[in-house]
């Protein structure tokens, strides 16, 4: 098998934060192979794929997507550690305006994640992991350094520098991001 059952599932609900669509397997290839040259959602669709392939297809395939996440990186600013671990359900909608994600990274299920954003250590040690929950939507130029964990239901204001832990159902905003507002999540 080239592609493991759960790789394909995880593709199949990224595409549906991309399409709103049934997948296919030709519309996936279409999306990956030609579109991407003319579409900045396909581009982002891609390398997420890519980046799927690389972590779990077999060695032919990884060697393949290696060589596709190079150049993704080169060419656009895209520079996300192949270590990351991304739940499903990513939705990248400018991901050619650099996305940085070093270190140890660990982001829950149904991200989105704006242009210019940095996640990962704080560049003293590569021990620790930055996590972020599930549902989470990270503006644009934020940046989220250190050990550190964001909760669920968690949003980034634009251009907020997070360094600290964030609970779940908030706002943050600001440098050091602070929280702005609170969601309970039983008013609906």
């Amino acid at each position: 098998m080239i592609i493991r059952k759960g790789t394909r599932n995880v593709i199949k609900a990224d595409w549906r934060r991309y399409e709103q669509k049934k997948c296919t397997i030709l519309g996936v290839l279409y999306k990956v192979l030609i579109k991407t040259y003319v579409s900045p959602s396909s581009l982002s669709f891609a390398f997420l794929f890519w980046m799927r392939i690389y972590q779990n297809g077999n060695s032919f395939v990884r060697f393949f997507a290696k060589f596709k996440l190079a150049r993704f990186a080169l060419k656009y600013g895209i520079d996300i550690s192949r270590n990351a671990k991304i739940g499903e359900g990513a939705y990248f909608p400018h991901i050619t305006a650099g996305v940085v994600f070093r270190g140890n990274v660990r982001i829950g299920n149904n991200l989105t994640c704006l242009h210019g954003v940095t996640i990962g250590n704080d560049g003293r040690s590569s021990k620790g992991f930055t996590i972020i929950g599930d549902n989470c939507f990270i503006g644009a130029g934020a940046k989220i350094f250190g050990d550190i964990e964001l909760g669920d239901n968690v949003t980034v204001g634009g251009g907020a520098v997070v360094v600290s832990n964030v609970p779940d159902n908030v706002t943050v905003a600001g440098i050091p991001a602070r929280i702005i507002s609170r969601v309970n999540k039983d008013e609906g």
